[in-house]
Formats: structure tokens, sequence, C-alpha cells
């Protein structure tokens, strides 16, 4: 198995060991509106039909986890719940966006974020310093990309 190139591991360790009182407070209050802002959306998305045939068909086949599948009042393994919670945040396309990203930075994060906290059953404060963290991430390599407008720029 080849590994990760050095830069992504060092992107990972920072996003995973910086305790979370070093994230400010403003960037903590900014986060927090983000995910507020996000999860309904989620969770809206959740009812559409082709999403809850999705759900059904995927559900019916995960592993049990702690991770909640938004929307539909049932909790799988984080992978599927991400993966889930993913499509439904951006099926309605009412998603986060951010112009100076170049994209949708906390619909690439959110979901990865919030089943990870669950299934690591890590505290809110450091659930919400790694999303903030992981958004600053996504949305500065955004920012160096210029893509193509053919393409819906939803995350790199």
């Amino acid at each position: 198995m080849q590994s990760a190139p050095d830069y992504l591991e060092q992107l990972a360790r920072f996003v995973g060991t910086t305790p979370a009182d070093q994230v400010p407070q403003a960037v903590r209050e900014r986060a927090k509106w983000l995910i507020a802002d996000s999860l309904p959306v989620y969770a809206t998305g959740m009812r559409a039909a082709p999403m809850q045939a999705l759900a059904a068909r995927q559900m019916g086949n995960a592993a049990p986890g702690r991770a909640w599948v938004l929307g539909l009042g049932a909790t799988c393994n984080s992978q599927d719940a991400a993966m889930l919670n993913g499509i439904a945040g951006a099926w309605l396309d009412f998603d986060e966006g951010n112009t100076l990203a170049n994209g949708h930075p906390g619909a690439q994060v959110l979901p990865t974020a919030l089943a990870m906290a669950q299934e690591r059953a890590v505290s809110g404060a450091e659930f919400l310093a790694t999303f903030a963290l992981a958004y600053e991430v996504v949305a500065r390599i955004g920012m160096a990309t210029t893509p193509r407008l053919i393409v819906n720029p939803h995350g790199t």
C-alpha cells in the first residue's frame, strides 16, 4: 500500500492534534454557524424520495455504528453515515458555499467530521475545533485552485 504524501500527513496531523483551545474563539463561533446552517439542509435532503431509496439500500447493508444518518433517525458506521449525509447535504443544492474557496468546503468536511466525532465519542469542543481546522485546510486548497467552469466545484 502506498503511503500518503508527506504534506497530507502534515495537514492531517495538524487538524487532528491541534488542541481545541488553540482555535480562536471567532473561528469557533463561525464554525458553529456553519454547522447549525448545514445540519437542517442535510436532514431535509435526506427526505427526498431518491435519497430515501438510496439510504434504505445502503442502510440495509451498513455495519452498525454510532454515527447519525441525518433525517432518518438512524445510526450506522461512520463511513456509510458520512457518505449518506454528504450526498443528502448537496441534494437540494442549498449546502454552504464559500466563494473565496471556490466551492463548498463545509459540504466536504462536516459529514466526515461529524461521523468520526460520533464514532470516537469526542467532546463537542474537539469536534468543533477539528471541523474548523479541516474547513480551513479545504478552503485554502480551494483558494489555491482554478476550477474549470464545466465542473461544479464542490470540493477538492
